[in-house]
């Protein structure tokens, strides 16, 4: 009798993360769909009641992830876990100059510590079942886009934790991929916008005269961007192909921002690049534009 092949996915209540649990669980696997509430949990489940299992973790909490691997061993049983899909994250934005000491800490530890974590949880399964892991990336993988410091750099470097695990566990015969998508359309959109909102109404007088312009003119422009590219779905079947694939890529790049920024950062100079950023985020392109107050 073949093995059972069970699939965790996190951040699966909404964009990357359900389609992919809704995909994977109509192509033959059993996913593990990890959501933070009752509530979410009930309506995933519903979707697919013989394939989907909902799994309710909060990455920021060890304990919670500590019941889960317990919680996951016993449904999973002697078939291990066949494959790991680390799609959940969050996205805080605002100016480096402004930008506060706490959110910097629950940007890494949704991004970063909580997806390392939960990955050392279940790497025991995943041996079991001589299994893989695949990692949701972020825009070019390595961009930094004005506004975007925090989420970029949580992404930047949990791309070179992935690079290092990917290294790390080749002798055992387990796969590490990551899939870095451009733009979205995603309700992730609109909590960036909201983000944006918020973080500008606490910045001061100075702040917002410093920033606030340039900072809705960008997030207009990025909610626009998402919108009209990549579909989750679009994303999702590449994580399956991901899962499936005798020999998976190491990086799968999707969309034309993801591509064209890769090949933008290689060719040209910084200085140029950055020009090509500014022009983008709608700020000035001429050094020392804006008057020091």
């Amino acid at each position: 009798m073949a093995a059972v092949r069970w699939v965790l996915v996190t951040g699966t209540s909404s964009g990357v993360g359900r389609s992919t649990a809704l995909l994977l669980s109509d192509r033959g696997f059993e996913v593990l769909a990890t959501v933070r509430n009752e509530a979410d949990a009930l309506v995933l489940k519903n979707q697919n009641p013989d394939h989907i299992h909902p799994v309710i973790i909060e990455l920021r909490d060890q304990s919670m992830i500590r019941g889960a691997v317990r919680q996951i061993a016993h449904k999973t049983g002697k078939d291990g876990l066949y494959g790991l899909v680390n799609c959940a994250g969050m996205l805080h934005c605002g100016p480096l100059e402004y930008f506060p000491r706490e959110l910097w800490f629950e940007q890494y530890d949704v991004n970063l510590f909580g997806p390392m974590a939960l990955t050392q949880a279940m790497l025991p399964l995943i041996r079991k079942a001589n299994g893989r892991i695949v990692n949701i990336g972020a825009v070019g993988g390595g961009i930094s886009l004005p506004f975007y410091g925090a989420i970029a750099s949580s992404k930047i470097a949990f791309e070179a934790v992935n690079d290092c695990l990917r290294r790390e566990l080749h002798p055992f015969g387990i796969n590490v991929s990551i899939v870095e998508p451009g733009g979205i359309d995603t309700p992730a959109n609109k909590k960036m916008r909201d983000s944006v909102t918020r973080f500008l109404s606490d910045l001061g007088p100075i702040g917002q005269e410093r920033y606030g312009e340039a900072m809705e003119a960008f997030s207009q422009w990025a909610f626009k961007m998402h919108q009209h590219n990549l579909s989750p779905e679009k994303v999702a079947k590449t994580v399956m192909k991901a899962l499936q694939a005798r020999r998976p890529k190491t990086r799968y790049r999707l969309g034309w921002d993801s591509r064209g920024s890769a090949i933008l950062m290689k060719l040209l100079p910084d200085r140029w690049f950055d020009k090509v950023i500014l022009k983008i985020s709608k700020l000035p392109m001429r050094f020392g534009a804006w008057r020091n107050k």
